[in-house]
């Protein structure tokens, strides 16, 4: 469990993170004037540079998690598993994100394959 054996502040801690992860998202969003006046292209190519670098990133820390490059029970192993939860929530995150910008996209695509 993810909350298991922590203390209200470290919870709380916890929450902040995900609050300041997500405030960052809201920012990819387009939420700053520079960023709204984007093509479609450039950001695309944004979040999937960033969906490209958080997957690297977790693909790393599942495997040092997996092959316990790092002891259990360690203050280091509790670093890994927090940095993979998180990349792998702000993913989540980015692929609603993409899927959102995609909808067009995916419901033509899905008219056309159904058609057939």
């Amino acid at each position: 469990p993810l909350f298991s054996g922590q203390s209200v502040s470290e919870k709380t801690f916890v929450f902040r993170r995900i609050a300041i992860l997500l405030s960052h998202f809201r920012i990819i969003l387009g939420s700053s004037n520079k960023l709204q006046e984007m093509n479609q292209v450039k950001k695309n190519f944004t979040l999937d540079t960033i969906l490209l670098i958080l997957g690297l990133v977790c693909l790393v820390t599942g495997v040092v998690l997996d092959f316990q490059i790092v002891p259990r029970h360690t203050e280091a192993r509790h670093l890994y598993r927090d940095i993979h939860t998180y990349i792998g929530y702000a993913m989540y995150v980015g692929l609603v994100i993409h899927i959102v910008w995609h909808k067009a996209w995916i419901q033509a695509a899905a008219r056309k394959i159904l058609k057939r």
